[in-house]
């Protein structure tokens, strides 16, 4: 459909022969798909996420959308093992006591009072 096509990035009308789809309704010149945080080009080499009408690559999506540590704040990697609390998340090393700082381990019990992990 080129030339029917408005490019999500510019506005502009798309005239080239090719153009990027990234959702079934935003379509993009090849020059204008790119990351909204840092910039990238986003072509067929790397992924592309998207969130309200704006394509982010997978690094920046993540640091800004992804689900983060209830104590660190840092986001998880997809090799990270995690510990969950209730609607909490951690990283294995930071499951730990806020009150001595005891690192606690599956089958250790526990309390959670406010985001605070006791042991």
């Amino acid at each position: 459909r080129p030339g029917l096509a408005l490019c999500a990035g510019c506005g502009g009308r798309i005239q080239d022969p090719f153009l990027l789809r990234v959702s079934p309704d935003l379509e993009w010149h090849v020059a204008c798909l790119k990351c909204a945080e840092c910039g990238q080009p986003l072509d067929e080499t790397c992924t592309c996420f998207l969130r309200d009408g704006k394509a982010y690559c997978k690094r920046d999506y993540s640091r800004l959308f992804g689900v983060k540590c209830a104590q660190c704040r840092a986001a998880f990697s997809s090799s990270d093992l995690v510990m969950r609390a209730r609607d909490h998340v951690y990283h294995l090393e930071c499951f730990r006591c806020a009150a001595c700082g005891r690192q606690l381990l599956p089958g250790d019990q526990f309390c959670l009072r406010e985001s605070d992990l006791l042991c």
